[in-house]
């Protein structure tokens, strides 16, 4: 993790909480993130702003499910990581990574932890269809055209 991202973790293992999403919400940082954005969602959670959290925590799960995967269902040995170049983005691997890095910090909030169940329970098939390698999962509700 980069010091940019572990600036944001060691405050809010501190509990500097504003001062975590001042970066977050700060031109520098905004959606520069990537699977660590799951960070900004649970300083929103700790400041009360549930609303605003659910929102930023739907784009974590629609693009980096698996992070939410592994701080529901941690597991010590990481999975494979396919990519001979590093850390393929959306991967169960970088999951796998993130969830190691910060999912104590979601783990340590009940609230946290309560709305991350409700939110990924509507993802669960797509953490298993991006497991077993058959890609993204949409559900037929989100098509343009009515179409599944």
């Amino acid at each position: 993790m980069g010091a940019r991202l572990s600036l944001a973790v060691y405050l809010m293992e501190r509990c500097r909480n504003q001062e975590a999403l001042q970066l977050f919400e700060s031109r520098e940082y905004k959606d520069t993130f990537f699977g660590v954005e799951y960070l900004h969602s649970l300083v929103l959670i700790r400041l009360g702003r549930l609303e605003e959290a659910s929102l930023v925590l739907l784009g974590c799960l629609r693009y980096h499910p698996h992070v939410a995967r592994f701080i529901l269902e941690p597991v010590r040995e990481p999975p494979d990581n396919e990519s001979r170049f590093g850390v393929a983005s959306g991967s169960p691997y970088e999951g796998w990574f993130h969830a190691r890095d910060f999912g104590d910090l979601w783990a340590s909030d009940r609230t946290a932890m309560k709305l991350l169940r409700k939110e990924a329970k509507a993802f669960q098939g797509n953490f298993a269809r991006q497991a077993s390698g058959k890609g993204h999962h949409v559900p037929p509700s989100a098509s343009s055209n009515g179409s599944p």
